[in-house]
């Protein structure tokens, strides 16, 4: 009886054993990820910004291939910010400004653009008193609720995911 008992623990661990490696193996194999795709999303904006004196000049371009729209979010000390004020573009209550139109795309990347967005902000007292204004440009293809077609009476834009749908229900399509 004793020697059953010793033969049959003696096989057990040599299962054991056996199977160490091959658990071993599961548990610390691995595979590198290969191959990838290109996502080709057609809708692109570019935004330019010049210094012209006290005034932060912004302009954003559709340079894709779909209609969007945009909005800037401007960040910077708020002592130095005066005003912010564009011709079609209005502060959303999420504290973005949200451009009233639709952008179009054209050839070769030349689509239309929004009127310029003025940040005027308020000289340092000294040449060393620097300071930094951050500008945060969102472009997002137009997407229309109704029949899908822009232009169309009653036609309107659905609001992106984290816009403000009353400043996105402004935009005018045409």
């Amino acid at each position: 009886m004793k020697k059953k008992k010793v033969l049959a623990t003696a096989a057990l661990l040599l299962c054991l054993i056996v199977s160490i490696g091959t658990a071993a193996a599961y548990f610390t194999d691995y595979e590198s990820a290969k191959g990838g795709a290109v996502v080709h999303l057609k809708g692109q904006t570019e935004m330019t910004e010049e210094m012209d004196g006290n005034h932060k000049i912004l302009k954003i371009t559709n340079t894709g291939e779909t209609d969007m729209i945009v909005r800037a979010i401007i960040i910077g000390d708020a002592g130095r910010i005066q005003s912010i004020a564009g011709d079609g573009w209005s502060e959303g209550a999420d504290g973005a400004y949200y451009y009233g139109k639709v952008l179009h795309p054209g050839e070769g990347g030349n689509g239309d653009a929004t009127t310029q967005l003025r940040v005027n902000v308020r000289g340092g007292d000294s040449d060393t008193d620097d300071f930094e204004i951050i500008v945060v440009h969102e472009g997002s293809r137009a997407v229309y609720a109704g029949s899908g077609k822009p232009g169309e009476e009653g036609q309107k834009l659905t609001a992106p995911d984290g816009w403000d749908a009353d400043a996105v229900a402004k935009i005018r399509t045409k």
